[in-house]
């Protein structure tokens, strides 16, 4: 593929697996404590980007070492085409599954244009969708179908792609994803919006299950203590005194700002906030 940047382009399959090995070689030289909230992922761009060797071989890998896996699904139509087209496979889905890329832990940017039998590879594989709605508008990719997805039983977080929207902050993911589910239902493309609970969800339980994070994202015994003290009423959001919290808190969701976390606990230790 001719992208115009020879330092995109690796020399090789065998080269970009030597260097794969290599990075997971010299991770393994820390210690469990400095890896404990950091871990390895495989990552081939996207189908478009690697040969069928190299995705074979990240496969492998992947099933070797128990290692999550992270890539991109049906952003955009024509991709999707050429993808088809590529590898001569009725999906894209069937792709990744071919070279065992879909497995819990498999991390899926965007599913856009999922069809209902790339939904059913998904979720028998265990693999999840990272929902980046504010990526898929300002890229003209499209809107994505988060409820369906739920309700085929496959687990949705949400991101930002980087870059590809307006802002990178879980709060802007949210509200993306608000308007991009409100203007589905608006076309009659889907019966409803997300509500509320399921947005909260997919900020925080959703993401959790992508990453295989059984002990984060909920507040079950047992569980990491990973949580943000948000005062949103100390910091001049208007409130009324006979508001309830879920009014609030839904206020919150969709005005509010870092300068209304107070504290944030990362596994019971305060590590940030914008009260001293």
């Amino acid at each position: 593929m001719d992208t115009g940047h020879d330092s995109y382009v690796e020399a090789s399959a065998e080269a970009s697996m030597d260097a794969t090995h290599a990075f997971l070689d010299h991770f393994k030289t820390y210690s469990p404590a400095a890896t404990a909230l950091v871990q390895p992922i495989l990552t081939p761009r996207f189908a478009l980007s690697c040969t069928a060797k190299l995705m074979g071989d990240l496969g492998k890998l992947a099933a070797e070492r128990d290692l999550p896996v992270q890539t991109h699904i049906c952003e955009n139509h024509t991709e999707i085409k050429l993808v088809k087209e590529l590898f001569s496979s009725n999906t894209y889905a069937g792709v990744y599954d071919t070279y065992g890329l879909l497995r819990r832990g498999t991390i899926l940017a965007h599913g856009v244009h999922l069809s209902a039998a790339e939904r059913e590879v998904i979720r028998r594989s265990g693999a999840g969708i990272s929902h980046c709605p504010g990526s898929n508008v300002n890229l003209n990719s499209g809107a994505a179908r988060v409820l369906d997805m739920l309700d085929a039983g496959i687990p949705v977080g949400l991101g930002s792609d980087c870059s590809g929207g307006c802002a990178t902050g879980i709060l802007a993911a949210i509200r993306d994803a608000a308007t991009v589910s409100r203007v589905l239902a608006f076309e009659g493309l889907t019966e409803r919006g997300l509500s509320i609970p399921e947005l909260f969800f997919l900020a925080t339980r959703g993401g959790a299950q992508l990453c295989r994070l059984d002990d984060v994202g909920n507040f079950s015994p047992g569980s990491q203590f990973d949580a943000l003290l948000v005062k949103p009423a100390s910091l001049g959001m208007w409130t009324d005194e006979n508001e309830g919290v879920e009014s609030m808190f839904e206020k919150w969701l969709f005005t509010g700002d870092d300068r209304d976390i107070a504290s944030v606990w990362v596994r019971g230790r305060r590590v940030a906030g914008a009260e001293a």
